[in-house]
């Protein structure tokens, strides 16, 4: 295997774990606005939730993995 194909399959891994942090956070994020929302007035109802903080924490999250992941593999050259 050849180093370049090496890079390639980490970056990968870590597009993936940002993807699925994502996807997590999102979930566990909407939760807990729901409990606050219930909390501050006393019912449990769907909360609506901006989508632009969404798309743009999941983007950022994605790009900290990519950027921890050349960080680790620029360490060990």
């Amino acid at each position: 295997m050849s180093t370049g194909i090496l890079y390639k399959t980490f970056l990968w891994e870590g597009a993936y774990y940002g993807m699925i942090e994502a996807v997590i956070g999102n979930v566990v994020g909407y939760i807990c606005i729901s409990f606050v929302d219930a909390a501050a007035t006393d019912t449990i109802q769907l909360v609506s939730v901006s989508i632009v903080p969404i798309i743009e924490i999941t983007v950022l999250s994605i790009g900290i993995c990519l950027l921890t992941t050349c960080i680790s593999l620029k360490i060990r050259e």
